[in-house]
């Protein structure tokens, strides 16, 4: 059984805490030698064909250059602070470290992140990156398609077991990747997972933070289907277990042919489809729960066994041995018992036949 409480894992989190300063100081001063002249230039040597999407940390384009070789060019341009939208459940949740920051912190954070990860194959490549002041060009490698649309366009897929377990074969060892680095995502979805040439890839780490011990971070991360219980709860101290139920939520989601099971309208109505399908916090399942900020405003209407939804929504469901399982220990409610990427990677059903394909075709 592989959980966040092993003991080897904090103190490799503590050497890279120690080691974060030096790395910091290194890409500052690689940014100061950076000429603002070639801001202009970009768009004269990458000419834009169209706009591959937009979000709160950027916009993506696609670009190609004279040899007509295809690239993604995301532009980043950063407010002065960092926002937190506002919720039913709460106010807005400050921390002056998080929020009051130039725009130049967040700009380095997610260069910073993706120089870190280049050596796996299954997050995207960033091939080089430009930097003033208050924005960022980042040109990384031409992803086809989003494993959204390849949901959408492929029904194939739903029908192979194999394909299935490829692509979460793939998101797993990709982000087993950025933990161990101590990288967290922070907002894995679909929309921000690619597929190309076989390859499936993680992508967007503009909301992606590094994980140090005793530091709080901010609130809410992650889009709301995919968000995890503690984090609606308002625990500032979440780990990596955040991406794992994240994970948990894209597996239910391709087992069950592109049904989301937890697709809430608000905070509120997601955290009590979260009580629904994997259970209620208690004494004995989840305490900490019962101390969290927001637990007092949304406690569960029923009791619920934790589970025992997700096996009942799976009932009727065509899914190979240990698939219910394996969601189960993704989806568990509390952090610390929820599986890492190595005790999924070898979990039974990701080990037994049908096995995962080599590509995604």
């Amino acid at each position: 059984m592989y959980t966040f409480t092993d003991i080897h894992y904090k103190h490799q989190r503590k050497c890279i805490q120690e080691n974060s300063g030096k790395f910091h100081a290194d890409l500052e001063q690689g940014f100061r030698s950076l000429s603002l002249s070639v801001m202009p230039s970009i768009f004269k040597r990458y000419r834009k064909i169209k706009t591959l999407g937009s979000g709160s940390f950027g916009t993506v384009y696609l670009v190609e250059n004279a040899a007509h070789t295809l690239f993604a060019l995301k532009k980043i341009s950063s407010p002065k602070e960092e926002k937190i939208s506002s919720s039913p459940l709460s106010e807005e949740i400050s921390s002056p470290k998080d929020n009051a920051y130039d725009a130049f912190v967040a700009i380095e954070r997610e260069i910073k992140l993706l120089l870190r990860v280049q050596k796996c194959r299954h997050v995207v490549n960033l091939l080089k990156y430009w930097v003033d002041h208050n924005r960022a060009f980042l040109l990384m490698e031409y992803c086809e398609r989003t494993l959204r649309q390849v949901m959408r366009s492929n029904a194939d897929i739903f029908t192979s077991p194999s394909k299935i377990k490829c692509i979460i074969q793939q998101i797993l060892t990709g982000l087993k990747f950025c933990h161990n680095r101590f990288i967290l995502h922070r907002d894995l979805k679909p929309e921000n997972i690619l597929v190309h040439n076989g390859l499936v890839k993680l992508a967007d780490f503009g909301g992606g933070r590094f994980e140090h011990a005793d530091v709080e971070l901010t609130l809410p991360v992650t889009t709301l289907w995919y968000r995890a219980p503690e984090v609606l709860l308002q625990d500032t101290r979440y780990t990596q277990a955040i991406d794992m139920w994240s994970v948990g939520c894209i597996a239910v989601e391709l087992l069950r042919k592109g049904d989301n099971l937890m697709d809430g309208d608000d905070e509120l109505n997601q955290i009590q489809k979260i009580w629904k399908f994997c259970g209620a916090p208690t004494e004995d399942v989840w305490p900490e729960a019962l101390e969290l900020p927001n637990y007092k405003c949304c406690m569960p209407r029923n009791e619920y066994l934790e589970g025992r939804g997700l096996r009942l929504a799976f009932e009727k469901c065509d899914v190979p041995y240990g698939a219910v399982a394996f969601v189960c220990r993704l989806l568990r409610l509390a952090p610390s018992k929820r599986i890492d990427c190595k005790g999924a990677l070898g979990h039974k059903y990701m080990t037994r036949d049908p096995l995962p394909c080599h590509l995604l075709r």
